[in-house]
């Protein structure tokens, strides 16, 4: 899923790779343990350590809560909001138009430390 926001993974603090829509990232060999952090700029995920050596890939997924269909749907609702509140004049559609921006600010800047995460999809 295209993210609003560039995404990379840190590895070991010292190697910098840009996640790319839809195409997996491999890394080669690191030695262990290998710390993992998505960054974006502004938000880092919490640490993510890959502290055994497996013989097969190990596929990890990211996580961000700045995606494509909470965007688009966020301004369908409200833009949807205000046209309603155009026409029939009820002001609580005015405040409901606003609440997608208000939740986006509330996730983006109160609650940064869980904005991007890191999980195994499979080990």
């Amino acid at each position: 899923m295209l993210r609003l926001l560039k995404i990379y993974i840190l590895v070991n603090d010292v190697h910098l790779y840009q996640l790319k829509e839809q195409e997996p990232l491999i890394i080669q060999e690191q030695p262990l343990p290998i710390k993992l952090m998505a960054k974006n700029g502004f938000h880092f995920s919490k640490p993510f350590y890959i502290k055994n050596q497996s013989s097969e890939n190990i596929l990890i997924g990211i996580g961000c809560e700045a995606d494509n269909g909470r965007f688009w749907g966020g301004i369908t609702f409200s833009v949807l909001s205000f046209v309603i509140f155009w026409i029939t004049g009820y002001h609580l559609l005015l405040l409901l138009a606003n609440f997608p921006l208000i939740y986006i600010g509330y996730k983006f800047f109160l609650r940064h430390k869980v904005f991007i995460t890191i999980e195994i999809l499979k080990h």
